[in-house]
């Protein structure tokens, strides 16, 4: 009898799922999705997450038939479909922001693999390329990941957050996903006018703004602003707009305030 092919391992199909951005990594099919061994098995005999790629029905049927070969199943392995899809994508420093996650792992078990892996599921995820969501910083607790992604696909993922989007979960299950939200900064500044009834225009001087730079800042933030003679407020805010000040707005008097959280909505404290 022929020896049977042990299943393989949970993790490496994981793995090779995620890299994949769930889709065929020749075509971008969805699905059906087969697992095929680059190294055939008869000759490995063995499950090596290098050795196996995700491909569709139609693309394995085609790979084994016409024979594409090693070298050309390895070049799809490093480069899937969802990588080369989105490959000339220019993507600015102005047109990012800052996301922050938080998960479940601890920070030891939150390896190398893992860091690797969660930009590729979040790409996978929001359909754009890897390389455009980049981990800018890890905390410890309950694991704190910051990473940067294009405006628009931060904001679908905090709506697929939001509603409890089923893909959201399909895609981040390894990493016990908790919390989804942007990364607060706390800025310093002078109350220069309200730009609209829910924001309030904020000078703000860190290094990263330059000098005479503004912020928009939510009202509920400032709300008892005019009821001090403070010069400036400190609040915990997400960057809505950066533009230069208008010289007609008057400028008035601030109210130093501080969040009890970096939530910007959360109960604020006179300082």
């Amino acid at each position: 009898m022929p020896e049977s092919r042990p299943a393989i391992p949970t993790d490496i199909k994981r793995k090779i799922l995620i890299e994949s951005g769930h889709r065929c990594a020749v075509c971008g099919e969805g699905c059906p999705l087969e697992r095929a061994h680059i190294i055939p098995w008869h000759k490995s005999r063995e499950h090596k997450a290098e050795d196996l790629i995700f491909l569709c029905a139609n693309c394995h049927e085609r790979a084994d038939k016409e024979e594409w070969g090693e070298k050309a199943l390895r070049e799809y392995k490093q480069k899937p479909w969802v990588m080369r899809r989105f490959d000339k994508e220019q993507i600015t420093s102005e047109s990012v922001t800052e996301i922050e996650l938080i998960i479940k792992l601890k920070l030891s078990d939150f390896d190398e693999r893992l860091q690797t892996l969660l930009p590729h599921a979040i790409a996978g995820l929001l359909k754009i390329a890897p390389q455009n969501v980049q981990i800018t910083s890890i905390e410890e607790g309950s694991t704190k990941v910051s990473i940067t992604l294009p405006i628009e696909s931060a904001e679908k993922l905090l709506s697929a957050y939001a509603s409890n989007d089923p893909e959201l979960i399909k895609y981040l299950e390894p990493f016990g996903l908790l919390e989804i939200r942007y990364k607060m900064k706390q800025y310093v500044g002078t109350l220069v006018g309200e730009s609209t009834s829910r924001e309030f225009r904020l000078a703000v001087t860190p290094e990263a703004i330059r000098e005479q730079d503004i912020i928009a800042v939510d009202a509920e933030l400032v709300q008892s602003a005019k009821k001090t003679n403070l010069e400036k407020i400190r609040v915990w805010a997400k960057v809505q707009s950066i533009e230069r000040i208008n010289p007609l707005f008057p400028t008035e008097a601030g109210h130093e305030l501080a969040a009890t959280r970096t939530n910007p909505f959360d109960k604020l404290l006179s300082i």
